[in-house]
């Protein structure tokens, strides 16, 4: 795997793990998943409440997604890597107030 390659897959898993874990999401659908997953956990063993730990952080949740994302196609890596690139550039710009960051 070339250096540039190894950029391109952090920047998508940076933006995949970014994006589950503190955006609303499409029609709130990331945030309706991890409130499901949160009330889930209340009543469930401890798998269901490390599952709901690791979709509210995104460094736990980035590690999983490292070792998915090596059978994703470089093609769509590399889209991943764009929003990456994108998000870190706004939440710099903006000082991190972007309210949906």
């Amino acid at each position: 795997m070339s250096l540039i390659n190894l950029v391109l897959y952090g920047l998508a898993v940076y933006r995949i793990s970014w994006m589950v874990t503190k955006e609303q999401g499409f029609l709130d659908g990331f945030y309706v998943f991890r409130h499901w997953l949160a009330t889930k956990a209340v009543n469930g063993n401890r798998l269901m409440i490390t599952i709901a730990e690791m979709f509210h952080c995104p460094y736990c949740l980035s590690v999983w997604l490292s070792c998915i994302i090596i059978f994703v196609p470089l093609e769509i890596v590399f889209i991943l890597a764009i929003m990456g690139v994108a998000s870190i550039v706004i939440r710099f710009t903006d000082g991190g107030k972007a309210e949906w960051l």
